[in-house]
């Protein structure tokens, strides 16, 4: 089927997450019994700073086949070498899978976090591309824990099918997510699927979706997110950079 590129900007940080709080709540697919402890206070300790998750992103080399650093300045991007602390900004709790156009995975991670580094990725050949990213957050003892209960919350419970205009084509597009729990990764781990449920559209292409691994390791979160369409998974790619976060991640807690 013919490609032509596609782009999930980036939109990391208050800003972002303010252009979608608030937003109306879709259906569910599947449970999960999220707790809503009070939030823990920050400790003496904390996580690793940005600048050194930052060295924990795999490099040009050690990318799977296809994806590629992407173009320009904001390829990666990290908090530095200070760590930051509350108050913050408790935009998750509002956020609705609907609003995922636009974004890409790292405003999961966003909100709670002391710390971040992500990295933006190109998957896929010629013109027929889309946008991925990689992305490491730390936080203080006990947020990291309440921080993937919020993403478990928004995954089962609010985010229910939605629909959103093709910018080329102007065609209806029809947006199915799924969410489930994935074992032996780290302490907790998510998989997020959102896949197009009615085309092709009327270019013969397909809406680019989302195939998204989250997981836990103590006090860290890791995401990676790539694109998918009907038919075209990137699972074995998505599933190899995560597990090798996770592996850099165990080593720097332990």
């Amino acid at each position: 089927m013919p490609g032509r590129p596609r782009f999930f900007f980036r939109a990391l940080g208050a800003a972002a997450l303010a252009a979608v709080a608030g937003c109306s709540a879709g259906g569910g697919s599947g449970s999960a019994t999220v707790s809503h402890s009070p939030a823990p206070s920050p400790r003496a300790s904390g996580p690793a700073t940005g600048s050194q998750l930052s060295r924990l992103l795999p490099g040009r080399a050690t990318l799977p086949s296809g994806w590629s650093l992407a173009a320009g300045g904001g390829q990666e991007t990290d908090s530095g070498p200070a760590l930051t602390g509350p108050p913050y900004l408790p935009a998750l709790p509002k956020l609705s899978c609907a609003r995922w156009k636009g974004l890409d995975a790292q405003f999961l991670l966003a909100g709670d976090q002391a710390s971040y580094a992500q990295l933006s990725v190109t998957v896929g050949h010629g013109a027929s591309t889309a946008l991925g990213s990689i992305g490491l957050a730390g936080y203080y003892p006990g947020w990291a824990a309440r921080q993937f209960g919020l993403i478990e919350s928004l995954a089962y419970h609010r985010c229910g099918p939605f629909g959103l205009r093709d910018e080329i084509t102007g065609a209806r597009v029809r947006m199915k997510p799924n969410a489930a729990a994935v074992a032996g990764l780290g302490d907790q781990a998510l998989l997020i699927r959102i896949v197009q449920t009615n085309g092709p559209l009327p270019d013969g292409s397909y809406y680019p979706g989302a195939y998204l691994l989250v997981a836990r390791v103590g006090s860290y979160i890791g995401d990676v997110d790539a694109p998918a369409t009907p038919g075209r998974s990137p699972a074995r790619a998505v599933r190899t950079v995560a597990a090798q976060l996770v592996a850099a991640l165990a080593r720097l807690a332990g």
